[in-house]
């Protein structure tokens, strides 16, 4: 661990390369410049695991790399300006970083307190719902308990947050539900299936 939080980050040279500031290289211009990454890039799937794994095993200090700049950038402070502090060890969460960091609360309660951890010019109430394209009125609303966030919203609050949106539970209901109205459109047959059972359980009630 201590080897991984020391690891200089490996820069991918990007002479010739057009870039966007502060977004880093455009994929499309890298893989112009670097054919050989199309097999790192594809679609999930063994030939991509595969292509991941050779990467690694030839080239361990990649991985080292990666994990480094990624935890640089999932503890970085919204609004700081310079290069990212490598943070102290005892302040990773690795099973966050590897299976994504949520919790069980709902968002009104947890709201507050993250809302207070963000820079000043972020804890208004005014400059909060603004940043999150949200009228003041909705998101009183919202923190009332009065008003659920969309999808969209959420993942609007996620951003400026720094958070994942699976991290909030609305999301996740959300996601699951479109998810299971979708397969109920596409395979009419499950949704009889589980209207047949729910009848049968609340009958024999």
């Amino acid at each position: 661990m201590t080897e991984l939080l020391n690891h200089p980050v490996t820069v991918i040279p990007t002479q010739g390369v057009r870039k966007r500031r502060g977004r880093g290289v455009e994929r499309d211009d890298l893989l112009r410049e670097y054919p050989s990454l199309k097999s790192l890039t594809a679609p999930p799937g063994r030939a991509v695991e595969t292509a991941w794994v050779a990467t690694f095993n030839a080239r361990p200090d990649a991985m080292q790399a990666l994990l480094a700049d990624y935890i640089k950038q999932v503890h970085t402070k919204p609004g700081r300006i310079g290069q990212r502090p490598m943070p102290k060890e005892a302040d990773v969460d690795f099973h966050a970083l590897l299976y994504g960091e949520v919790n069980e609360k709902p968002m009104i309660e947890i709201l507050p307190a993250l809302v207070k951890a963000l820079p000043p010019h972020l804890r208004s109430e005014r400059t909060f719902s603004e940043a999150i394209h949200m009228s003041k009125t909705q998101y009183r609303r919202m923190m009332q308990g009065d008003y659920q966030p969309t999808v969209n919203e959420i993942r609007d609050i996620a951003k400026i947050l720094g958070k994942p949106p699976v991290y909030f539970s609305e999301y996740r209901k959300a996601i699951v539900m479109a998810a299971l109205l979708n397969l109920m459109e596409e395979r009419p047959g499950i949704a009889t299936k589980l209207y047949q059972q729910y009848i049968e359980v609340h009958l024999d009630k």
